[in-house]
């Protein structure tokens, strides 16, 4: 009776020790994820000539006014100065 008895309480003790083995590996991996869950992110998007350009009118007001700008040469100010072909 005294060994069944200490066999039992072996038992137990080892699978308390699993399980307790567990649920701490459980809760460092989800304090783990936390952490970098809440790291600040950072974006490293560079900003080029392109992204600058504004569009001055995006529609024409007058097919009078389109016709007058078709006639013109495209132009840029500052040093990158082109021609429309």
């Amino acid at each position: 009776m005294e060994n069944a008895r200490k066999i039992a309480l072996g038992f137990t003790l080892f699978f308390a020790i699993i399980a307790g083995i567990r649920v701490y590996l459980i809760h460092r991996e989800r304090v783990e994820a936390n952490a970098t869950a809440d790291a600040p992110v950072t974006a490293h998007y560079k900003i080029n000539d392109d992204d600058l350009v504004l569009p001055r009118q995006l529609y024409p007001s007058s097919m009078q006014g389109e016709l007058r700008r078709a006639d013109r040469g495209v132009s840029v100010p500052g040093p990158h100065r082109f021609r429309a072909p």
